[in-house]
């Protein structure tokens, strides 16, 4: 996308930062009704931490987040409703005005034409260089928003294969207390979504800090310990042994 085209739109993120900030992840397209409620949540991220968030979204109903979810996929960049959306390509564009009627008025000769139409020209020029200015401060203010429009997105889409925090939830799992809030969560309310692995990260971390209080000696105690399974603790496999049939035996 060129830098006019993300000017028109009143944005100075192009598509690239806006996919690396959400981790690359761009779903396919649903369709959803649930485009104020969207914006209700991501006007909340942009003033809360994400734990917070994600406390409160992880209790909503499957339905609720579904529709999320769904709004994110037709509309992976945010879309801007301020008054001031359209003052940077207006302003770009009246400046633009300015500059050419004072590149015209350069080729006259001196006359009453001339100084109207300089005149003309230099307020053009001064009232489009303010309106983009003032677009392009706005554009800057919501920066925010727009960060916070596709972490959003992140949160309330599924744990599928397509999503950038897969392999990090099934590494997070592995933590007996995460894994029960992942099996309640799935007879409960339904798939796993990106807020899961935030409450399941949330989890495993307070069993970690848990772990860290323990007693040193205990600690040292159970490292010095030997015990009967083996040191990768996996147990060892069996392994088949041919046994004769009684006909082999029988020969003999």
């Amino acid at each position: 996308m060129s830098l006019l085209q993300r000017l028109s739109q009143g944005s100075l993120f192009s598509d690239d930062s806006l996919l690396q900030a959400r981790e690359g992840y761009l779903p396919i397209a649903q369709a959803s009704p649930a485009e104020a409620a969207f914006d209700h949540w991501t006007q909340r991220l942009t003033t809360q931490n994400e734990l917070g968030i994600a406390r409160e979204m992880a209790g909503l109903p499957e339905e609720t987040l579904s529709e999320l979810a769904a709004v994110f996929a037709r509309t992976p960049r945010r879309a801007r409703t301020d008054k001031l959306r359209s003052a940077i390509p207006i302003g770009a564009a009246i400046l633009g005005v300015g500059i050419a009627g004072l590149w015209l008025a350069s080729g006259l000769s001196p006359s009453s034409a001339e100084v109207v139409l300089r005149t003309l020209a230099m307020a053009c020029a001064a009232g489009g260089g303010i309106l983009l200015s003032i677009g392009v401060l706005k554009a800057f203010g919501a920066m925010p928003l727009e960060v916070a429009h596709g972490r959003l997105g992140v949160f309330t889409s599924l744990l599928d294969e397509q999503h950038p925090w897969l392999y990090k939830a099934s590494f997070v799992m592995r933590d007996r207390a995460a894994d029960a809030y992942r099996r309640r969560i799935l007879s409960e309310r339904g798939p796993l979504r990106g807020v899961d692995y935030i409450m399941m990260g949330e989890i495993a971390r307070a069993q970690d800090a848990i772990e860290m209080t323990r007693l040193a000696r205990t600690v040292a105690e159970q490292l010095s310990r030997v015990d009967a399974a083996p040191a990768d603790g996996q147990a060892k496999e069996r392994r088949l042994v041919s046994v004769p049939s009684d006909r082999s035996a029988t020969s003999r």
